[in-house]
């Protein structure tokens, strides 16, 4: 027994050493994984408005020869109708010149995504196999860094696919792709059943009603094994994955310590939408931990969402937040009362501390501690109090707002 307990810390300690292999591949994964989101919210702001086919001459002239996947079925047709047609085959061979290099992009961006997530499951299936004879699931995830790989690959993942239907919408996805099969041959391209299967429209639009079944439909396509996936949830669950109970000491700022462990759980538990829906204990134990004192998250950098709405057709779910957030409006009150309060005092304690000349060396050696104390709360509570101002439950909005109204946040403008 000692001399496995031994090797499991020896191989807990190389896991991100260069020579470990397995350590490598999933910090190589993790890694693919942020770039690939870093690209796809550049690329976004950079879609040919043409593609969207929103203005009636572009749809009346372009609508023609841009197809989405109706082509899959009917290329034959289609493109026959272009052939047959010596003015749209010469508007199609100019428009194939002047976007051969944006859509080469935009392929290799859906393309890169998929590829994403083929790794993926394939590193938990050489895992699952024993590829890495003194690694497996469990014990990847019993290591600290190993758990926090893992779990980050999963909902970098899942971070992919919520951000493409947001950012692209489905219907211009399907053009981008097929316009490239078109003028690239599908011969060339070999997995582009795949990719359109990934890219496939939801029919989402952030401005219109929700799809049913989303996005459990979308994260559903290519599924992560339900033991993986629930081993996940459960440490994301229970774990202090990155120690940040003492980065805030204070008990009252644990749900902003938690943030970043919250907001992975949000988006990995898409991939179980069963939980969300059935499980009531656990959505209960969710709620209690990471979501008794707010409602509005940070999925993302700079992406939030109420829970409240995004979590409107999960029964669990629901009950879990109206009983915690819900069943005592007057709690609502009195929690952004105690924001508004600790913001004036804040503000004060700052405005002692950026007196140009205060902030010697000596007084921040001896004063170190308050200054950290006064650096969280201030950060804490500016957090809350401007995430909070977007809520969409109609409810909560209009408490907070008459608070805001009497002046509560006379002292910030946000």
């Amino acid at each position: 027994v000692s001399t496995q307990s031994t090797g499991q810390k020896r191989a807990a300690m190389d896991l991100l050493e260069d020579n470990n292999l397995c350590g490598r591949r999933i910090l190589t994964v993790v890694g693919r994984g942020n770039a690939i989101i870093a690209e796809l919210l550049r690329m976004s702001d950079h879609v040919p408005p043409i593609f969207r086919l929103n203005d009636k001459d572009d749809a009346n002239k372009y609508g023609r020869i841009i197809f989405d996947f109706k082509w899959l079925t009917l290329q034959e047709t289609l493109d026959e109708s272009i052939h047959n047609d010596d003015d749209l085959l010469e508007m199609d061979q100019d428009f194939q010149e002047s976007h051969t290099v944006v859509l080469e992009r935009f392929y290799t961006l859906f393309e890169s995504m998929y590829l994403y997530i083929k790794d993926l499951l394939q590193f938990f299936a050489d895992l699952e196999e024993g590829s890495y004879i003194q690694y497996s699931i469990d014990g990847m995830l019993a290591d600290g860094d190993g758990k926090q790989l893992i779990c980050e690959a999963v909902y970098l993942y899942g971070v992919m696919l919520l951000l493409m239907d947001m950012k692209i919408p489905g219907v211009v996805r399907e053009r981008l792709i097929v316009a490239h099969l078109r003028y690239t041959g599908t011969s060339e391209l070999y997995e582009h059943t795949e990719v359109c299967r990934l890219c496939k429209s939801t029919e989402y639009s952030p401005a219109g009603k929700r799809p049913e079944a989303w996005p459990e439909e979308m994260f559903s396509r290519f599924e992560i094994p339900s033991h993986i996936l629930r081993a996940v949830i459960g440490r994301l669950r229970s774990d202090d994955m990155y120690n940040q109970r003492a980065a805030f000491p204070n008990p009252e700022h644990r749900s902003a310590a938690f943030a970043g462990q919250a907001a992975m759980l949000y988006v990995v538990l898409f991939f179980s939408p069963e939980t969300l829906q059935h499980d009531r204990p656990v959505m209960r134990e969710v709620v209690d931990r990471y979501y008794p004192d707010n409602w509005v998250i940070c999925f993302y950098m700079g992406f939030h969402l109420d829970l409240f709405d995004a979590w409107s057709p999960y029964k669990a779910a629901m009950e879990a937040m109206n009983n915690t957030i819900l069943k005592d409006l007057d709690l609502v009150r009195a929690l952004h009362a105690k924001h508004v309060l600790t913001l004036k005092d804040t503000f004060k304690d700052l405005s002692n501390y950026l007196v140009d000349g205060y902030l010697t060396d000596d007084l921040l050696l001896d004063n170190t501690k308050a200054i950290l104390d006064c650096m969280r709360t201030a950060n804490v509570t500016i957090r809350w109090l401007m995430l909070h101002r977007l809520s969409e439950n109609k409810k909560l909005r209009e408490i907070l707002r008459k608070s805001n109204q009497d002046g509560g946040l006379s002292l910030i403008h946000i």
